[in-house]
C-alpha cells in the first residue's frame, strides 16, 4: 500500500463588511503527518476581539475519519462522543456522557454538513473576547482531525450562524486561513497487500505491519485482515502503537483476525487510560472478529478502561474472539477482553486471562452497558476489588447465555453489580461442568456434532479435558480430537506418510495440508509448527 500525500489548501473568506477597523482571526492548517491535520487560530494582533464564529471544514476526496484535541471551549458537529468524569462522595470515579450540547445545525439545515465519516464537519468557535471569564487564550489549537486520502482542505464560514462571525462591535471581520507550508507526511510501512476495502482488505503478515496500523489514523476506518499468526514479543513497555487514540479519534473499521493468533501482546504504562490492542473503537460498521490473543500482558497501573483486546468500546461488533494466558491489570473498568463497553455487542467470545483492578473488574468485561451473549471466562479475577465478577464487574446491559468458572476465577458471582437496566443471565459452573458439552448445548450454543442449535458448528470441546473452543480456530493439524495437536494427531498423520494419491482420496483425510497430492516433508513442517497448539 502506498498512501498519497495530503495536500492542504485553506482559502481566504471574503470580509462580511468593509471597515478600516475590521477584526480578523487567522486560521492555520498544519500537516502533522500520517493523515493528521491541525487547525489553529490567532487573534492576538487584532484590536477588535471576536466574540464567536463558526466554520465549515470540507475535504476534496476521502473523508474526515475523526476529530481530536478539540479545544474545550469549542464545539463540533456532528458532536463527538465525550466523557465527563467526576469523583463521588466515596472517592469512586464515575463517568457520564455524551455531553448535552446542541449541534450547530441538523442534517438538511442551512450550513449543516453530513459530519464525520463523510467529507466535512462544522466547528463553532467560542468567545475569544478577553473580558469573558472562560475565554481561551488568543492563540491556540482549535482541533486536529484525520483525513483518509490525499485531498484539499477548505475552510469556509458557516451560514447557519448568521454569516459565521459575531464581533464585539459587529462592524466587520475577516476569517483568513493561509495556505499550508508544512512538511508532507512520511510514507508508512507498506502493509502486506490489499487496498483497505471490504473486498480487498489490507493484509497484515508481520509484527511491523501490525504495529504500523497505530501510526496511520487515516486508515482507521478501513478493512484489515491477518494473513498469518503474529508474535509481538519484540514490543515491550509502550513500544506498541495502540490502534485508536481517543474516543474522538477511534478505530472505526473492520479487523478480521482470519482465525489467526496474535502472540505476546504486551503493554505496560503507569497511568494510561483506555489500553488494549485497540485503545478506542467506535463506528456503526466497526467489527473485530475471528481473532485469538495468546499470552497478552497488559498493565495500566492507575489507568482505567483496560482490556487485552479493547480498552474502551463504544459502537462495534466483537465476535469469535478470545484471549488465553497472560494477565490484564489497571485501576478501574478492567476486563480480560474489553475494559469498558458502551454500545458494542460481544458474542461467541471467551477469556482465560487473570484480571486485577481496584473496581469494576471482570473476567471478560470490566464494565458493560450493552449485550454480551454466548461468552465465558475462566481466569482468576481480583478478590478485593469493588464491583467484581467472574464475567463482568458492573453490568448495565444484557448478558445472555453466558458462564464463568467459579473455581478458577475465585468469584462466587458472575457479575459484581447489576445496574437498574441490567439483565444478568450468567451462570457459574464448576470446572468439570465447564468442560462438559451439555452445559453449553443446553444453553443453545451451536456445537460440532449437534444440529439442534444450528449448523454453523461454532464451538467444539474435548469432554472432560478442555473448555469450549471456537471450532474455526482449531488448526487443520488437529486431525483427531479437534482439541489440541498432540501424539494422537501425529499417529494419525504418520499413517498417511508418503501417500501420493491424496487428490483422489479426499486429501488423505486432511493430512495433505498443502494440497500437493502427497503427504511429505512440507506437510510435516506445517504439523510441527502447530505442535501442542490448543493444549491447555
Amino acid at each position: 500500500m502506498t498512501k498519497g500525500h495530503i495536500l492542504l489548501l485553506a482559502i481566504m473568506l471574503p470580509a462580511l463588511a468593509t471597515s478600516p477597523s475590521a477584526a480578523t482571526v487567522f486560521l492555520n492548517c498544519a500537516d502533522l503527518g500520517n493523515g493528521v491535520v491541525e487547525l489553529s487560530y490567532d487573534s492576538s494582533q487584532e484590536a477588535l476581539p471576536v466574540r464567536a464564529f463558526a466554520l465549515n471544514i470540507t475535504v476534496s476526496s476521502g473523508i474526515i475519519t475523526s476529530i481530536g484535541n478539540l479545544n474545550s471551549d469549542y464545539f463540533a458537529y456532528p458532536l463527538p462522543f465525550d466523557l465527563h468524569i467526576y469523583v463521588d462522595a466515596n472517592g469512586m470515579v464515575e463517568e457520564w456522557g455524551p455531553p448535552c450540547y446542541t449541534p450547530l445545525a441538523q442534517p438538511g439545515e442551512l450550513g449543516a454538513l453530513d459530519g464525520l465519516g463523510t467529507n466535512g464537519m462544522t466547528i463553532e468557535m467560542g468567545a475569544l473576547y478577553p473580558a469573558d471569564a472562560n475565554a481561551p487564550p488568543p492563540v491556540g489549537v482549535l482541533c486536529t482531525f484525520t483525513v483518509s486520502a490525499e485531498c484539499d482542505v477548505t475552510v469556509t464560514e458557516n451560514a447557519a450562524r448568521g454569516g459565521g462571525v459575531v464581533l464585539e462591535d459587529a462592524t466587520a471581520a475577516d476569517i483568513y486561513a493561509p495556505p499550508l507550508s508544512g512538511a508532507l507526511p512520511p510514507e508508512p510501512e507498506d502493509y502486506g497487500g490489499g487496498a483497505g476495502a471490504g473486498d480487498d482488505p489490507y493484509l497484515i503478515s508481520t509484527p511491523g505491519q501490525m504495529n504500523s496500523i497505530g501510526v496511520n489514523p487515516g486508515d482507521w476506518h478501513r478493512h484489515f485482515k491477518l494473513a498469518a499468526d503474529i508474535d509481538l514479543s519484540g514490543y515491550t513497555g509502550t513500544d506498541f502503537n495502540i490502534i485508536g487514540a481517543s474516543i474522538n479519534n477511534p478505530f472505526m473499521g473492520v479487523f478480521d483476525g482470519n482465525n489467526c493468533a496474535i502472540y505476546n501482546f504486551t503493554y505496560n504504562s503507569t497511568d494510561s487510560n483506555s489500553i488494549g490492542l485497540f485503545g478506542f473503537i467506535d463506528g456503526s460498521n466497526a467489527k473485530v472478529k475471528d481473532l485469538y490473543l495468546t499470552n497478552p500482558n497488559v498493565n495500566a497501573a492507575s489507568g482505567s478502561n483496560v482490556g487485552s483486546l479493547v480498552g474502551c468500546l463504544k459502537r462495534c461488533t466483537i465476535s469469535s474472539c478470545c484471549a488465553g494466558g497472560g494477565s490484564v491489570s489497571g485501576r478501574d473498568s478492567v476486563g480480560g477482553l474489553v475494559g469498558r463497553n458502551y454500545e458494542g455487542t460481544i458474542t461467541n467470545c471467551y477469556t482465560r486471562v487473570d484480571v486485577s483492578a481496584n473496581s469494576n473488574a471482570g473476567g471478560l468485561v470490566g464494565r458493560g452497558y450493552e449485550t454480551i451473549s454466548n461468552c465465558y471466562s475462566t481466569g482468576e479475577v481480583s478478590q478485593n476489588a469493588n464491583k467484581t465478577g467472574g464475567l463482568v464487574g458492573y453490568n448495565h446491559g444484557a448478558i445472555l447465555s453466558s458462564f464463568w468458572d467459579q473455581e478458577t476465577s475465585g468469584q462466587v458471582n458472575g457479575v459484581g453489580e447489576t445496574g437498574q437496566a441490567g439483565l444478568s443471565e450468567v451462570a457459574g459452573k464448576t470446572t468439570a461442568q465447564m468442560q462438559t458439552a451439555s452445559t453449553f448445548i443446553n444453553a443453545e450454543w451451536d456445537f460440532e456434532g449437534e444440529s439442534i442449535n444450528g449448523a454453523e458448528d461454532t464451538w467444539t470441546i474435548r469432554e472432560g479435558m478442555t473448555y469450549p473452543r471456537l471450532a474455526r480456530q482449531i488448526p487443520e493439524e488437529d486431525f483427531v480430537s479437534r482439541e489440541g495437536v498432540d501424539m494422537a494427531d501425529f499417529a494419525f498423520f504418520a499413517g498417511y506418510w508418503t501417500q501420493n494419491n491424496c487428490a483422489d482420496s479426499n486429501d488423505c483425510e486432511g493430512t495433505d495440508l498443502d494440497g500437493s497430492g502427497t503427504v511429505n516433508a512440507a506437510d510435516l513442517m506445517s504439523f510441527v509448527d502447530n505442535w501442542l497448539f490448543g493444549i491447555d
